[in-house]
């Protein structure tokens, strides 16, 4: 069986237990901790991913990393996939969980890119501006690229909107290339 067909599983099993125990969103933010911990510390992926350290202290570690920031409900979680030996895939099983939290919720995750930081404010007003026209709540992800130059860049599911300064000037240059004035 392939790994996203095992983390789908993983995924819906939690969100379904979650959901039974009004628990949904709590173990979503839990999922969120995780994905950012795998995102941005190496060590912790390699530990995730080794085959030499036993499912015990696999256990273990994840109960000392996070028992004082998830629910006892991701922690149990955790337990299981370390004693199936499926720790190596939380990413996939963090990222379909809050998939699937998100659509069963009703939530459309956007993705903004933008060359410098906005403003809570900014971002507070294209929130509910978005919102307004999918006519679903929507969550904000942030991104900051300096190599956009100005602009914005909206990805809403399969769908993106470059409104970017540096996607305009490459626009430019392709249609100069295309007609050259000389």
């Amino acid at each position: 069986m392939n790994e996203s067909k095992i983390s789908v599983r993983y995924a819906k099993s939690l969100y379904l237990i979650a959901s039974d125990h009004g628990m949904a969103e709590e173990v979503g933010k839990d999922m969120q901790q995780l994905l950012q911990l795998i995102r941005s510390s190496a060590d912790f992926r390699i530990f995730l991913e080794s085959s030499v350290i036993r499912k015990s202290q696999k256990a273990e570690m994840l109960k000392r990393i996070f028992s004082s920031h998830v629910s006892e409900l991701t922690l149990r979680f955790f337990d299981l996939v370390a004693e199936n030996r499926r720790e190596n895939w939380l990413e996939s099983i963090g990222r379909d969980y809050l998939d699937l939290m998100r659509e069963q919720m009703g939530i459309t995750n956007v993705i903004i890119t933008t060359a410098v930081e906005l403003s809570a404010d900014n971002l507070e007003q294209i929130t509910q501006f978005l919102s307004g026209e999918t006519g679903r709540r929507v969550e904000l992800t942030p991104i900051i690229n300096p190599g956009i130059i100005g602009g914005i860049v909206l990805r809403i599911g399969d769908f993106q909107y470059d409104g970017s300064i540096s996607r305009q000037l490459a626009m430019v240059k392709e249609e100069l290339l295309k007609n050259p004035l000389y």
